[in-house]
């Protein structure tokens, strides 16, 4: 149930736990991707905010967002601490209803996904990955880094 998997994840927030994929560093799959010019544009589901605190740093304007309240918080702090803040625009916002609130509207050249995909259900995967090509500007690509298997991955690329 993926409500509750929310609930679990916002609960380890607000108990100052330590969050596992918070690994306080750009996904090395994505430093590769960005030097080889894939990166455009971004718009990306936070966590924490590492990977787009990364990718401003390279110049990149990013706008992330999370379900989390207290993601959001941590990723602006991060974002100041590493004086990025001006490139970076962090918002709550449900990645199965991409074009509510903050995202209506929005669309970027490069969508990521640093394993997010993979936390949902099988039964939402689809719904979510609709729902980030509707951020997508023309011609632009979804960058996925996620840990699955190849039938996975040639269900979810279509």
């Amino acid at each position: 149930n993926n409500k509750t998997s929310q609930q679990q994840i916002i609960a380890m927030y607000d108990a100052g736990m330590e969050i596992p994929w918070d690994v306080r560093k750009a996904q090395p799959a994505l430093e590769r991707a960005e030097k080889e010019g894939l990166i455009k544009g971004v718009g990306r589901r936070v966590r924490v905010g590492d990977n787009a605190i990364y990718l401003a740093k390279k110049g990149h304007r990013c706008v992330g967002f999370d379900f989390s309240d207290r993601a959001i918080e941590v990723a602006n702090k991060r974002a100041s601490e590493a004086g990025v803040s001006h490139l970076c625009e962090f918002l709550v916002a449900d990645a199965l209803d991409a074009q509510a609130g903050g995202l209506r509207g929005r669309r970027f050249g490069t969508v990521l996904d640093s394993a997010c995909l993979q936390c949902f259900d099988p039964t939402l995967q689809v719904k979510y990955i609709e729902n980030m090509a509707s951020l997508m500007a023309p011609g632009g690509s979804f960058v996925l880094l996620v840990v699955c298997n190849q039938s996975q991955l040639r269900s979810w690329c279509r």
